[in-house]
């Protein structure tokens, strides 16, 4: 069953703002653990740094906190552009390179010698084993000559070479105040703080965000030290981010043991719908529970 107004007249009546508009004394309420089990203090502290509010003034990161009329601090967060890539697969401009000289060879298969024709429908049987399709001969034997001829104009190892380049927006310092469970238990809402304060008012910003600038994927770093993988988990299912294989992101040293994921925004966005479409249980639901 959908969000109904009453459970909207709550949730309206909190506030989304950024931490330079935010009075210093709402930032020390806050206090953890964010996620059950691990202690996430130092996330807390780093939010709430000097260094880190004053890039909030700066504009080099926006930071966010959500809280109630009486300013008490729910959730706070921060996003930050960035960029997402497919990484160059050399082994597959190779195949590929190969499998299309195979293919022009064997059009000529009258001019060439029986080894010839053999040495190309190898290379040819070997794209195929690997995945490859037709189409992709040409594409990834494109990307070997381009690459070859870029390194060749620009040999810097200052550059990284990717195959595709894709817009997003990175999740930071994303946390609910442990201090903030009691009062929201107290509004008798069925679906916990964090993913609804996610869904209800992060969503939105990222769908303005895309109406300024071109924004693809939404991207976090999960700081999961349990060993069940809770934090994931908790991403992946409450929250729809996950880690398909196919992009990679930059690694800062700050995130060196934490866990890469990423949801396109066009998802996160039908996502939020169904999320609030089926905010209550149904009432046949409720009463198995």
């Amino acid at each position: 069953m959908q969000i109904n107004k009453q459970q909207e007249s709550i949730l309206n009546e909190f506030q989304c703002q950024r931490v330079r508009s935010t009075d210093s004394a709402c930032l020390l309420s806050i206090s953890g653990p964010i996620i059950d089990g691990t202690n996430r203090s130092l996330l807390i502290d780093h939010f709430r740094s000097d260094k880190h509010i004053a890039d909030d003034k700066a504009g080099v990161l926006a930071s966010y906190v959500i809280s109630n009329k009486n300013n008490d601090v729910l959730l706070f967060f921060s996003i930050r552009c960035g960029e997402l890539f497919e990484k160059i697969d050399h082994q597959k401009m190779i195949l590929s390179h190969n499998a299309l000289v195979g293919v022009n060879t064997l059009k000529n298969s009258a001019k060439v010698s029986k080894d010839e024709h053999d040495i190309a429908l190898q290379a040819i049987k070997n794209a195929l084993n690997a995945g490859l399709s037709y189409e992709d001969f040409r594409y990834y034997a494109e990307k070997k000559r381009t690459y070859i001829g870029d390194v060749s104009k620009e040999p810097s190892k200052e550059i990284s070479r990717v195959s595709v380049v894709y817009s997003g927006v990175e999740l930071k310092f994303f946390g609910i105040n442990d201090n903030a469970k009691d009062f929201w238990g107290s509004l008798n809402l069925p679906r916990k703080m964090g993913e609804t304060l996610f869904w209800y008012f992060i969503v939105p910003i990222l769908e303005e965000l895309r109406e300024i600038v071109g924004c693809q994927y939404l991207y976090l770093f999960a700081a999961d030290r349990e060993a069940d993988g809770h934090l994931v988990n908790y991403y992946r299912t409450a929250l729809h981010i996950n880690a398909p294989a196919k992009l990679s992101s930059n690694k800062p040293f700050f995130d060196y043991n934490s866990v890469f994921l990423y949801q396109d925004i066009d998802y996160l966005s039908k996502q939020r719908l169904q999320f609030l479409s089926t905010f209550n249980p149904d009432i046949e639901d409720s009463e198995i529970v």
